[in-house]
């Protein structure tokens, strides 16, 4: 399917002003998320019901920043953000306001201004590159390249337009001769400006189906459930990460800015920031953590030296028997490992041990401007923590045969980036600037620390300049882990990690809507769009969009439509449900037992509640294309999205950007975070079958009028916040943030140090 998935997986995306008295003061303007604004539909929508008073604060600071002028970028981003906060505003049963419906044809606002160099080196880095690549022999040097549909890709395609940049992934395929690989490479950088990152199938095996959407995808959406921890697949997901820096490192030149994508990636920063700089710039966190993460990457042991391989630039990496040998010889040695127990009061680390054991070091709270009791950004962060301490137990599962089989991982090439420092210890190339944006929600710190390498992960992402969330509930939820798990001193737009100030901000992804305008201007659309309309004339149609996923609600819909006609009698046979569920991931078992599942629900239903005539539900388990999927959005008068979980959704705006009519009703989770931002849909519990099926109700008996402002509202928001607004607006802050020396002040509630990096507006 073109464009009907959501950017997690891309799927299918806001500080600073600084007075003469207070220039070390990071002003909240932008990244904070939580800035009170009245948006587009005139109403002003207050921050979450949970905002503590920081917030407040934080919002009295914004309003207090002078603007420029509507382009700034800021400014951009604080509105937003504005936009995600109004979740609680969201329940459009209360809105009555009359409002002049704008034209079906009204185009996207232009996306705001680029404010770094055009020039400027930007490299993209994702799991996987935007270009399909099929081996064919009859093609001119045996394969053929196209470009990929996705939401990433259309998301990036928007920038293309003002920014050029390199993209660097893995091309989906591995070839058996350096002749074709280099053919491959030329073509990619010639025609596509893209890089490939070459894996074994072994390695993009394990790295992207065994650790990153067996361990990740489920635990950031809250499905912990489905994990299934195998060190084997971590070591793979560290050496892909490792060898995505490498290729990150060969191109890379200062001045540049590197952007990665994706929970695919998550210690790139880290390795990159280390491989670019060298260890001897960083702190004594990530000093002593280093070789947890890099160990059994690169290293081999004096048994297995024969075995390793060469890389093309000299580092040695592990095969792939190496690796396996490395994760077998940690499991065998668990018997026989010395606990460990890791205490974390408020800001601090501090370490009990059985035995001697030099990786953690005690560290001892940094002074405070004020008190924690009178600082709200200490409020803000330690208010999970209570009154007391968080322990939390380490298993090394390491003897020391297996510790000397896997710390030789990090040393030499690490250390091989030291030598390239200047001589005040300043890297040659250490200029970069690291922007890490995750498409999928980042989950509550209670869930996050299930995590066996929790730590690690959040210090590969840590390294980064810029971290950006769809939502400030999700960045919330990362700073939260920050404090918990690392004791990082945190305030709702950062965190201050190792001297440095590393931003955080809610960037909510959008789509091109021009895209979908463009689609029904087609005759065979148009002509497709009167067939379903006269093959459903008489009866209500409630689309419904999504991938064969558990985290898509599918099953929770059909419960719903279920509920909705067992309460509604009158109903049956007056509405329809079109739902499409293309396939995903169907090696899996999980996956095949949800679809089993779905399908004996429809039929049931089906069975119920059908007649001669037609059927409640017609359920298409398969892509659609583009032109076909716009005919279904237009033709819908609601559209339902039930998932239990989902980073934005996209097809929400797929769905509002093909409505011409503009009559159509939006029916959106809660749990998605399209919901924060998308103000006139109907906000619903997709757990609460009847909760869905009142909305349905409601979707189908509204009034034209509040259909029409609803909509109007949503149109707004869509046309305004489209994936080029979303890019620029990322880039746009990563090229603004610059290194500075903290001043004699403090900012509220973060702990002094030597520097910070700070952003300059």
């Amino acid at each position: 399917m073109t464009s009907a998935g959501d950017t997690e997986g891309s799927s299918t995306a806001e500080r600073a002003s600084s007075g003469s008295s207070t220039d070390s003061n990071l002003s909240m303007h932008s990244l904070t998320g939580v800035t009170i604004l009245a948006n587009d539909d005139g109403i002003t929508h207050p921050g979450p019901s949970n905002s503590t008073r920081v917030h407040d604060e934080v919002n009295a600071a914004a309003a207090a920043a002078p603007r420029t002028d509507a382009n700034d970028v800021a400014h951009n981003n604080a509105s937003a953000s504005a936009q995600a906060q109004a979740s609680n505003s969201n329940n459009t049963s209360s809105s009555n306001r009359k409002e002049a419906p704008s034209s079906p044809q009204a185009q996207p606002a232009p996306p705001p201004q680029l404010t770094v160099d055009p020039n400027a080196g930007l490299i993209i880095v994702s799991n996987r590159l935007p270009v399909t690549i099929k081996a064919d022999p009859k093609a001119p040097g045996g394969y053929t390249f196209s470009l990929s549909s996705g939401g990433l890709v259309s998301a990036l395609s928007g920038c293309k337009k003002q920014l050029s940049f390199t993209w660097i992934g893995w091309p989906g395929l591995s070839v058996n001769s350096r002749e074709d690989e280099e053919y491959i490479e030329r073509r990619l950088k010639d025609e596509y400006s893209c890089t490939p990152v070459w894996l074994s199938d072994e390695i993009a095996d394990r790295h992207y189906n065994g650790f990153s959407n067996s361990i990740l995808w489920p635990l950031f959406h809250y499905h912990p459930g489905e994990m299934s921890f195998d060190e084997l697949n971590w070591l793979a997901y560290r050496e892909a990460n490792l060898m995505f820096a490498e290729k990150v490192r060969s191109v890379v030149k200062e001045g540049d800015m590197v952007w990665v994508q994706d929970y695919h990636l998550m210690l790139l920063p880290l390795m990159l920031r280390t491989l670019v700089e060298g260890s001897g710039l960083q702190g004594r966190t990530s000093q002593r953590e280093l070789e947890h993460v890099r160990r059994g990457v690169d290293g081999t042991s004096r048994l297995e030296k024969s075995e390793a391989l060469a890389a093309p630039d000299g580092s040695v990496y592990s095969t792939c028997p190496n690796i396996s040998r490395a994760a077998s010889a940690g499991r065998r040695s668990s018997s026989r490992s010395r606990p460990t127990s890791t205490i974390y009061a408020r800001g601090h680390v501090t370490t009990e041990e059985e035995g001697a054991d030099e990786r953690f070091t005690a560290r001892e709270p940094a002074a405070q401007t004020q008190t924690e009791a009178e600082a709200p950004g200490w409020r803000e962060t330690s208010a999970e923590i209570g009154p007391g301490v968080d322990t939390e137990a380490h298993d090394q599962h390491r003897t020391r045969e297996a510790e000397e089989f896997y710390q030789r991982s990090a040393r030499d090439e690490v250390r091989r980036g030291e030598g390239r420092g200047t001589s005040d210890g300043a890297s040659a190339r250490g200029s970069i600037k690291i922007g890490f944006f995750l498409h999928t929600p980042f989950p509550s710190s209670e869930i996050y620390r299930i995590l066996p390498v929790r730590r690690e992960i959040l210090l590969g992402i840590l390294h980064s300049d810029l971290i950006g969330f769809h939502t400030y509930d999700y960045a919330r939820h990362f700073l939260s882990s920050c404090t918990r798990i690392l004791g990082l001193p945190t305030m709702p737009n950062g965190a201050e990690f190792e001297g440095r100030y590393v931003h955080v901000g809610a960037y909510p992804i959008g789509i091109e809507p021009s895209q979908f305008h463009e689609g029904l201007a087609k005759a065979s659309v148009k002509e497709r769009i009167a067939v379903l309309k006269r093959r459903f004339e008489g009866v209500k149609i409630i689309v419904g969009v999504d991938r064969l996923d558990y985290i898509k609600g599918v099953p929770q819909k059909l419960l719903g439509l279920e509920t909705f006609l067992q309460e509604h009698p009158e109903w049956v046979g007056k509405v329809v449900l079109i739902q499409v569920a293309v396939p995903s991931r169907q090696d899996v078992e999980e996956y095949q037992n949800l679809r089993a599942s779905v399908n004996e629900t429809v039929g049931r239903l089906n069975g119920h509640f059908g007649t001669v005539e037609s059927m409640p539900i017609h359920f298409l388990h398969r892509s659609v294309s583009f032109d076909e999927l716009c005919a279904l959005y237009a033709v819908g008068d609601a559209c339902l999205v039930t998932s239990t979980r989902d980073g934005m959704n996209l097809v929400s705006y797929e769905y509002i950007a093909s409505q011409n009519a503009g009559k159509g009703v939006m029916i959106l989770s809660e749990f998605a975070g399209a919901a924060q931002s998308l103000n006139g849909s109907l906000i619903i519990n997709p757990w609460d079958k009847f909760a869905v099926a009142d909305a349905i109700h409601e979707a189908l008996t509204m009034p034209l009028e509040l259909r029409t402002s609803n909509f109007e509202k949503l149109r707004r928001y869509v046309n305004k916040h489209t994936s080029a607004w979303w890019g620029i607006s990322f880039v746009n802050d990563l090229g603004r943030i610059q290194v500075s020396k903290l001043r004699s002040e403090s900012p509220v509630g973060v702990r002094r140090h030597s520097s910070i990096s700070m952003l300059q507006v």
